[in-house]
């Protein structure tokens, strides 16, 4: 498979699983559990956002077009200052 097809099949896969954690909120009372949830599938829709960012050299899907006031090439950097532990040397 390509990048594409499997951040495709990434897209389908996260679209299911919101999917069914609105569904969950139907049985329970919107509790922390529920809600904290919810803000984790919304996170990994913005990091999936970034590789697809990443995969077309362009910003985000969740930032349009033209609505940037970043260059498109602040976004190609996956790299995160905190994912290693601190700043980068």
């Amino acid at each position: 498979m390509s990048v594409h097809d499997d951040l495709a099949a990434a897209g389908h896969a996260l679209d299911a699983l919101h999917a069914a954690v609105t569904a969950l909120g139907a049985h329970y009372d919107d509790g922390v559990d529920l809600r904290r949830l919810r803000e984790d599938v919304a996170r990994v829709g913005a990091d999936l956002d970034l590789l697809r960012a990443g995969a077309r050299g362009a910003i985000p899907e969740s930032v349009p077009a033209g609505e940037s006031d970043y260059d498109p090439a602040f976004w190609a950097d996956g790299d995160d200052e905190g994912a290693r532990g601190g700043p980068h040397p």
